[in-house]
């Protein structure tokens, strides 16, 4: 029996169907056709990487030529990029001596290097010691000089006190007697010669040098209560202060050297000048002298003290130990010519 006669369509033909098995395997085949292809891609970029890197290897880059700054060179420029340095471990400082390079035919060697521990370290400074000793004005200079001796600006002075000589004083007391016997009769006109040598001794003072007055008759006077820094401004106080207590407007009465030099060594100075006519009054000269050994017993070094028996008619020979037992020297100062003086009485 004939088939039944299909009916024509208005529409277009239907693509015939495509089973579902071929369309996996399409999909399937185009991933791994991906796949190898990145695979070979980042492989190749790898290789490309390794060979361009390796250290060691120098690198030749070609500049286009161009003006401005050129010298005379072909246009473009080589540079080459220099291989990084190796550097070989340091031998220890115990296997410090001559290295030869390993080589049938060796060319340099490097020369042997001295130990280091136990090296003497080179001196920046001189001692403390020659410091020290440049600050007082003495010392031993290097290559084999020597020197004593004052320099300017040390703060030290010269004094020339009646004869006296004394260098390198940082601090003076200038102890005076003021007493009525200092300008009896004929001696007015040495008491003021003696006012003038100190006068003179203040004036020539280092600045920096300390110093100090003290009069005395029956009681002592200070300047200050301390030592005095020897500016204009202290040395021209210290003369007006000096002439108001002068004996040839007020005389005083008595001779205690002891509280004078009580007085003094309370200053704490390094010298004492010592000026007196005769032996000290209300106490022995042996009390006077006790009175100072207990002083300088107190002191941090000895305090020098010079003494001068200044026109005096009595005590030369008490001066003479006060001087003697402190380091210092004794002057027997005697009366000038035409001066009436009381004759001197025997050393006591």
């Amino acid at each position: 029996m004939p088939p039944p006669a299909q009916s024509p369509s208005n529409g277009p033909a239907s693509p015939p169907p495509v089973a579902a098995g071929s369309a996996r395997r399409t999909a399937g085949g185009s991933l791994l056709t991906s796949l190898l292809l990145h695979t070979l891609v980042v492989c190749v970029a790898l290789l490309w990487v390794v060979r361009h890197d390796q250290p060691g290897v120098e690198r030749r880059i070609t500049f286009p030529g161009g003006g401005g700054g050129g010298q005379g060179r072909a246009p473009g420029v080589d540079k080459k990029r220099p291989a990084p340095p190796v550097r070989a471990p340091a031998p220890p400082a115990s296997a410090a001596r001559r290295l030869v390079a390993d080589t049938p035919h060796p060319e340099v060697s490097v020369p042997e290097l001295p130990a280091l521990s136990g090296a003497p370290v080179p001196q920046l400074a001189p001692p403390v010691s020659q410091l020290a000793a440049a600050a007082a004005g003495l010392g031993a200079g290097t290559g084999g000089g020597s020197g004593t001796g004052l320099g300017p600006g040390s703060g030290f002075s010269r004094l020339n006190f009646l004869g006296l000589r004394a260098n390198a004083v940082r601090s003076v007391v200038f102890v005076v007697d003021v007493s009525g016997s200092m300008v009896q009769g004929r001696k007015r006109q040495s008491y003021a010669a003696l006012e003038q040598e100190v006068v003179r001794n203040l004036v020539a003072l280092d600045p920096r040098t300390d110093f100090g007055l003290v009069v005395f008759s029956d009681r002592p006077e200070e300047f200050r209560a301390r030592l005095a820094t020897a500016s204009d401004t202290a040395k021209s106080d210290a003369i007006v202060w000096l002439q108001a207590r002068s004996p040839l407007q007020s005389p005083g009465n008595g001779t205690r050297s002891d509280l004078a030099l009580a007085a003094a060594f309370a200053l704490k100075p390094e010298v004492i000048i010592f000026v007196s006519d005769g032996l000290p009054a209300g106490v022995s000269p042996a009390a006077v002298l006790q009175l100072v050994r207990g002083r300088q017993a107190a002191m941090d070094s000895l305090v020098t003290i010079h003494a001068f028996a200044y026109y005096a008619d009595s005590g030369q020979a008490f001066m003479r130990s006060l001087a003697g037992e402190n380091g210092g020297e004794y002057r027997d100062v005697p009366a000038a010519p035409g001066d009436t003086v009381t004759p001197p009485r025997a050393a006591q």
